[in-house]
């Protein structure tokens, strides 16, 4: 278990344009499939879907569990979309507690340097459908965490959430000079956890042989699942009103 604190970048990212494209990021379909078809997107691709949301053009990306699966997603996708230039990259899925004042179903938006007009935009959408929105910092971990990991990572990076992606963009953006956004709904409490002897979800044979290892855990796994799933619902309810906002 190697969590590792979100530093935050020292650059000056371009300004969004008034009305450029978005690329949304998810990590697996379980987050991908829900976030899509709430927000009206079609399939495009293998691993792309397409749409408009509140005449914004919206690109998602289902990248792959973690940083570095993200990674790689993101330095291919030029080969997938030859245009267009993104004016804001957001990561977008499911983010565990740091701050026991969190709760399962609560949006935290990391804005990283962003312009500040990111931050309007942002409280406005929750605002708008009565969202408990937190704006403040989330780490990043290279696997699930228990109570114990993230209390450590709380102490060590007075952060609100962590998640396994979100980094992975933001320098993926950084380097481009992109605007980059992170935009999670909590799942598991501080005090909680998901079950993390499960393989990525999208691995339908290790996920088998996860589940046979271990058949006690199926339960909490089908609680997390059902869980996840009203989570997510709350989360397209945000970028509804958030992704034309910018």
């Amino acid at each position: 278990m190697r969590p590792a604190a979100m530093a935050r970048p020292e650059w000056a990212p371009a300004a969004p344009s008034a009305r450029g494209p978005i690329l949304v990021c998810a990590a697996t379909s379980w987050e991908a499939r829900p976030l899509a078809r709430r927000l009206g997107l079609e399939r495009s691709g293998p691993r792309l879907f397409s749409g408009a949301v509140g005449g914004r053009s919206v690109t998602l990306l289902q990248t792959g569990l973690g940083a570095a699966q993200t990674g790689r997603c993101l330095e291919s996708l030029g080969a997938e979309i030859p245009g267009p230039d993104f004016c804001l990259a957001l990561s977008a899925g499911l983010a565990g507690a740091l701050d026991p004042g969190l709760s399962t179903g609560d949006i935290v938006v990391d804005l990283g340097p962003e312009d500040r007009a990111l931050e309007a935009a942002a409280r406005e959408a929750a605002g708008r459908r009565g969202l408990r929105l937190r704006l403040d910092r989330i780490a990043d971990a290279d696997c699930v965490l228990g109570p114990e990991a993230k209390a450590s990572l709380r102490s060590a990076t007075g952060a609100a959430a962590v998640d396994m992606e979100g980094r992975a963009l933001r320098c993926w953006a950084q380097g481009r000079g992109l605007a980059s956004v992170n935009a999670r709904v909590i799942l598991d409490e501080a005090a909680g956890a998901v079950p993390a002897c499960f393989p990525d979800p999208d691995d339908a044979w290790a996920l088998a042989r996860g589940i046979l290892s271990r058949p006690t855990l199926l339960p909490s796994l089908l609680v997390a699942g059902w869980r996840a799933r009203r989570c997510l619902a709350g989360l397209a309810v945000f970028l509804e009103e958030f992704l034309p906002l910018p």
